[in-house]
């Protein structure tokens, strides 16, 4: 999976979640690869697939993304991890960071639901009718 595949991953994600999700442009981004809707629920997300941990450019580049694109606040998410550096300059910044383990727990709690969704409508469908008596 390339970087452009992790960010059409996330992308799903956030759309299972209920968010309408908008990519930006490959390049001139301004910090953000994908905004994600609700209402009243803005986020800019800056995606970040790297073999090493992700430092404090990617924070900045969030932090800044959330006055452009107009957003109520702003995420990394990484299929690794973050820098003790930008962690600071996250919380600093209150930019919310998704590591390999937050993200793999979000993507096991969507999948799950999806699954109890449809173990529902096929117990509805297939159970027997109740008899009166």
């Amino acid at each position: 999976m390339d970087g452009t595949e992790f960010e059409d991953r996330i992308k799903l994600l956030y759309e299972d979640m209920g968010y309408s999700v908008e990519k930006t442009p490959e390049t001139g981004d301004f910090g953000g690869d994908l905004i994600a809707n609700k209402p009243g629920e803005r986020i800019v997300i800056q995606c970040k697939r790297y073999s090493h941990p992700v430092g404090l450019k990617a924070i900045q580049e969030a932090a800044t993304a959330v006055l452009y694109y107009k957003a109520n606040r702003a995420m990394v998410i990484t299929n690794n991890k973050f820098t003790p550096q930008a962690v600071e300059l996250a919380k600093v910044n209150k930019v919310e960071l998704w590591d390999r383990t937050k993200l793999i727990e979000a993507l096991y709690s969507v999948t799950r639901s999806e699954i109890n969704g449809i173990l529902a409508m096929v117990y509805q469908r297939y159970k027997k009718p109740e008899t009166e008596e």
